[in-house]
């Protein structure tokens, strides 16, 4: 897996503060996520909400 470029604020609010073991549903409002520009490679069009699962299975 390659290094982040960035990572969207919704993102990185949403997996503060967990464990290894912690589970959680995100749901990101397009204000915390690629807002107005989208992101083209992935197909993810302006304004989108995104839902993401996330697992920590490790923390550094």
């Amino acid at each position: 897996m390659g290094r982040w470029r960035k990572v969207i604020k919704g993102l990185s609010n949403g997996v503060e503060g967990m464990r290894v073991g912690d589970k959680r549903r995100l749901i990101i409002p397009p204000s915390l996520g690629y807002s107005e520009e989208g992101l083209k490679k992935e197909n993810v069009p302006k304004n989108s909400w995104l839902v993401y699962e996330v697992e920590a299975v490790k923390v550094r």
